[in-house]
């Protein structure tokens, strides 16, 4: 069961060891993704779907060293996700993701890029998000807004914008498009 549960934090973790080493930290002990070709070709694809391969080549490849300061926190945010996308190869079958502000303190290229790996890699997965960007959340089927611990409303993102009223969806969607917009809410 936990193999079918991925968790790409608000901070990601990283442990002393290579670069392989904290893609694949669930890996047993002598199959790290530099084991074999196949897991370093996956290591690859899963660092390219999240445009970290470049950088990573550029720091000495999945045998280097992962330091503290080998990677932004954006970075480090896509390198969660390449994780959580190797973990989830050969689960085809789906599972549940979860992201705790996972795009809370990147920038917009950085959520743009984790949303569509969402959409296209993951899209067999159920994701659980904690979100105040809503744009991380705005596709999603089905979200609940919450406030002090309950549930005040809930349904498809679409129709909860669209719906007239004051709404607290589409409340909090005008405000954060105010505050993109330079206005204040």
């Amino acid at each position: 069961m936990r193999a079918r549960l991925l968790a790409v934090p608000q901070d990601a973790f990283a442990l002393p060891g290579t670069i392989a080493d904290n893609l694949s930290p669930y890996a047993a002990p002598g199959t790290s993704t530099t084991t074999t070709a196949s897991s370093a070709a996956a290591a690859e694809a899963a660092l390219r779907r999240v445009g970290l391969w470049d950088a990573v080549c550029a720091r000495g490849g999945l045998a280097a060293p992962f330091t503290d300061d080998l990677l932004s926190h954006g970075q480090r945010q896509l390198f969660a996700l390449a994780r959580a996308l190797l973990r989830a190869e050969g689960h085809g079958g789906g599972g549940v993701v979860l992201l705790d502000e996972a795009t809370g303190s990147v920038d917009a290229d950085t959520e743009a890029r984790v949303r569509e790996v969402l959409r296209e890699a993951l899209g067999a997965w159920t994701v659980v998000a904690v979100a105040h960007r809503l744009e991380t959340i705005v596709d999603f089927d089905r979200v609940l807004v919450l406030e002090a611990g309950c549930v005040v409303e809930e349904g498809r993102p679409a129709e909860l914008l669209a719906g007239g009223g004051n709404g607290r969806f589409k409340a909090l969607w005008e405000a954060s498009r105010g505050r993109e917009d330079g206005g204040g809410a």
